[in-house]
Parts: structure tokens; sequence; C-alpha cells
């Protein structure tokens, strides 16, 4: 998933929120080697259970995401669809990625900080 990989790393590397900062002192201290896939492993430990694309029919895929009922996010419990109908994998990496910069954008830093 190089597009959403791209974004994912952007948006982090600009650290300009205490969320953003958090990420990426805990990465440096990680033994991950992506900072999506650290990412991808925060979010789950704050209550996103699945997230992923996948492929419908042919060049078309979908999109989803699972939260837990515990989920930090303010994000009903179970599984999101992230589009109405199919799109291009690209397109799907962007609503993905797009979706997981909102989370983090949006949620509380002090319950944020406690579930790291």
């Amino acid at each position: 998933m190089l597009d959403y990989n791209q974004i994912i790393s952007d948006y982090i590397k600009i650290d300009n929120t205490a969320v953003k900062n958090i990420i990426i002192d805990l990465f440096v201290d990680s033994n991950y080697n992506s900072l999506p896939e650290f990412v991808e492993n925060v979010v789950s430990k704050c209550g996103v259970t699945a997230m992923n694309i996948m492929v419908v029919h042919g060049d078309k895929w979908d999109v989803y995401m699972s939260f837990s009922s515990d989920n930090i996010f303010s994000e009903n419990k179970g599984v999101l669809e992230l589009v109405k109908k199919p799109v291009t994998r690209q397109e799907a990496e962007n609503i993905l990625a797009n979706k997981v910069i909102h989370l983090l954008d949006t949620v509380d830093f002090l319950s944020f900080k406690t579930r790291l």
C-alpha cells in the first residue's frame, strides 16, 4: 500500500500536535521498521480492531475499518464502510489514510496517552 504508507508517513513526520509527538517518540524507541505499521499498532491499541482495503471486482476496491466497543475515537462498535461504492486502489488507500489521519486529529489527547 504505497500511497497509504506515504500519506501516513508524511502526516506523522510533521510533528505539530501532541498526539503526533507521542507517536514519533514511541516509534523511535520501538522495534518497528515502518512508521505506517507502527501507526496501525497504535490505533489498534485505541480500539481499531481491523482496517483494510480489499478487491471487490477487477480493479475496484472496498475500504473498511472495524471498531471495538471501547474505542476512544467516538465511533460505534462494528464495521464502518468508508466507501459507498467500490473505488480504485489508489482512491481506497487515500480514503483509508485520511480516515486514520482524521481519527488521530480528533482523538482526545488524555484518552490517547492513557491507552498507549
